[in-house]
């Protein structure tokens, strides 16, 4: 039996729990052939489906407006990765449900190599994507195509909120230019300049970083990264660029 592979118990009901208690449970749902009679009897599930054995790694709630589910992050050995599982939910009667906390060293092993990659993806995405960020003391060049603009370069000097072009949707940015020899700021949208002096990547820093991420945060952190809940949101994640760094740069 593999790691991480799904496994199906007998539909006995003394066999399943002596499977369940021999396999330390994983996640066990309940299955197509458990009655409603059962299930209201109180009684143990009429047929209990077990999965994950050996490779459950954590649990947490998630909680919506009505509702909540419960879910468990495990170790999957065909994608070789970690992912989630819903066993429960206050949606529906789940009540023969239930997961076990049960990795095997093996596994815990295969997942924090997983976490320091996933880890090591996102804050290089995340990096690459800030050096292109035209933030306050940057020097740029216009890429407009017209206008008194055209191929200029010079230092960011102030970078806020475009509040003509801005609206409740969405919120754009501009950037005032310090240009040599001129006396006043030439204004510019945020993304119509390129930044030409970004400071090189130190990719073995993020390597670094990315495994004290791992082991400090847990593989949930790695699971969640890249959706913006753990690190919060990227600039180039959203339509107007540049989000993360304007409230800073606007009031210095």
């Amino acid at each position: 039996m593999r790691l991480g592979s799904r496994v199906w118990v007998t539909r006995d009901g003394r066999m399943a729990t002596r499977t369940l208690r021999g396999f330390g449970m994983a996640i066990v749902m309940c299955g197509d052939d458990c009655t409603t009679e059962q299930k209201n009897s109180g009684h143990r599930c009429g047929d209990p489906q077990l999965s994950y054995v050996g490779a459950v790694l954590a649990k947490y709630e998630e909680n919506h407006y009505d509702d909540s589910d419960f879910c468990a992050l495990v170790w999957d050995a065909e994608s070789e990765s970690v992912t989630s599982i819903t066993y429960a939910s206050t949606r529906g009667w789940t009540y023969h449900n239930g997961a076990t906390v049960d990795a095997s060293p093996g596994v815990l092993a295969a997942a924090q190599v997983w976490a320091e990659d996933r880890w090591t993806a996102e804050l290089t995405r995340r990096a690459e994507i800030e050096a292109t960020i035209p933030a306050k003391g940057k020097t740029v060049r216009s890429m407009t195509k017209r206008g008194k603009n055209v191929g200029i370069t010079g230092r960011v000097m102030w970078y806020g909120v475009d509040k003509y072009k801005s609206d409740r949707f969405v919120t754009y940015y501009r950037v005032g230019i310090k240009v040599e020899g001129e006396d006043t700021l030439r204004y510019l949208s945020a993304d119509s300049v390129q930044v030409i002096d970004a400071e090189p990547i130190d990719y073995a820093a993020i390597t670094e970083q990315a495994h004290h991420a791992a082991r400090s945060n847990g593989v949930r952190s790695a699971y969640m990264s890249g959706w913006g809940s753990v690190m919060g949101p990227l600039p180039g994640e959203y339509p107007a660029i540049f989000r993360a760094t304007a409230d800073s740069n606007a009031t210095n």
